[in-house]
Formats: structure tokens, C-alpha cells, sequence
């Protein structure tokens, strides 16, 4: 097989396996600062909006990432910091009545695969590129909660109803 490369990210010339290794490199300190987006903190309160938050994470092969990445949650977000996975194993964690968020395909895919339920979160290296900006992205997520949480209330309702719950 092939060198696969990054699709849909301007700018970015590189394989997969070569961007992964730039990632790797970085430790702690790139980690504990990294830039939060400009929709963090909407897209945090959306969640919480809808029920408990979990923070998954992936680490880098770097032993520095998983201290870094909790020490930023728990800078940025400290409601969270007893609610943190740090695992590349997201799908694991899945069931019929949880959602992961991510913005990688094939970790969605997976949570899918385990019959868990997963929103592709916009951006530009995945195949939602298209969806334009900030608000456009938020809109998406909610759209989609609002959508689904109400079709898993029904279904939770009507398994409670004919006795299987």
C-alpha cells in the first residue's frame, strides 16, 4: 500500500505517517499551551447542555502529551478534570446511549462499529470540511444532539414501556 496523504487541509504537504511523526515530537509543554479554538468553550456548554460530559482524548507516542493535554483540560475547564480518558481506543468506551465527538473519521467510524453514536466535528482535514466556520460547526452539533437525543429518549422510552429496560 500506498503513503496515504492528509486530504482537504490546505497547506498541509505532508503523508499521514510524516504528520503523525511531527505530533509525536511534541511533548508537555507544546500540549499544556496549545491554542484553544475559538468555539471551545460553546461547544462545552452545548454538551453540558444536553447531560454528563466525558473528555477522551488520544495520546501522542510522546510521554509528555497525556500529562500536557489534562493539564490544559484542567486549566480551561476545570468542571472536567475528574472526567478525563486518555485512550486511542475510543471505541471501547461506547454504547447505544453515548455520543463521541471528534473530528477524526476513523475513530468515529469505530465508535459506530461498537454501536455507539458519533458526530463528526468539522474540520478541515475531514470529510465535514465543508461545513464554512464557527458558527456553522456549532450549528451542526447542535442540529445533530437536538436530532438524536430526542430519537434515543423515544427508544429508551419504548424499550421501558414494552419491559426490556
Amino acid at each position: 500500500p500506498g503513503v496515504s496523504k492528509i486530504e482537504n487541509w490546505p497547506g498541509v504537504e505532508m503523508d499521514k505517517e510524516a504528520f503523525q511523526s511531527k505530533l509525536d515530537a511534541c511533548g508537555y509543554d507544546y500540549w499544556k499551551s496549545f491554542e484553544k479554538y475559538s468555539w471551545s468553550d460553546e461547544l462545552v456548554a452545548l454538551c453540558e447542555s444536553f447531560g454528563d460530559v466525558r473528555i477522551l482524548t488520544a495520546p501522542t507516542r510522546n510521554p509528555g502529551c497525556a500529562s500536557g493535554k489534562t493539564k490544559w483540560i484542567n486549566f480551561h475547564y476545570p468542571q472536567l478534570s475528574k472526567c478525563i480518558t486518555i485512550t486511542r481506543d475510543k471505541h471501547f468506551l461506547a454504547a447505544p446511549d453515548r455520543i463521541l465527538i471528534d473530528d477524526t473519521e476513523e475513530k468515529i467510524d469505530k465508535f459506530l462499529e461498537y454501536k455507539g453514536k458519533g458526530i463528526l466535528f468539522p474540520q478541515r482535514w475531514n470529510r465535514n470540511h465543508g461545513v464554512p466556520d464557527r458558527v456553522s460547526r456549532l450549528e451542526y452539533v447542535r442540529v445533530w444532539l437536538n436530532t438524536h437525543i430526542i430519537d434515543m429518549a423515544a427508544h429508551e422510552e419504548k424499550s421501558r414501556r414494552a419491559g426490556v429496560l
